[in-house]
């Protein structure tokens, strides 16, 4: 089977575009409140953790190319009729 690889198609483990790009923008909801919770002296653990750790790890599984199976193009002479009888 031929595969082709994008991530802007979706297949039948990712997101389409519009799936990948709202995930993205999810995962920059929760910044506003470790910024907070940073400027006033708690919280620098976990948003270094989030920022370092989780935010790239779930930016690779988000952005990750998918393998997108194609069929292959069937040539004139190959493909078999049906019978005339």
């Amino acid at each position: 089977m031929l595969m082709t690889y994008s991530r802007w198609k979706k297949s039948t483990g990712t997101f389409g575009p519009a799936g990948r790009v709202v995930a993205t923008l999810l995962l920059l909801v929760p910044l506003p409140v470790f910024v907070m919770a940073m400027s006033v002296g708690i919280g620098i653990i976990g948003g270094g953790i989030y920022v370092l750790v989780v935010m790239p790890w779930a930016l690779r599984d988000i952005w990750k190319q998918a393998a997108i199976p194609i069929q292959a193009p069937v040539s004139p002479g190959s493909a078999s009729s049906p019978p005339r009888f």
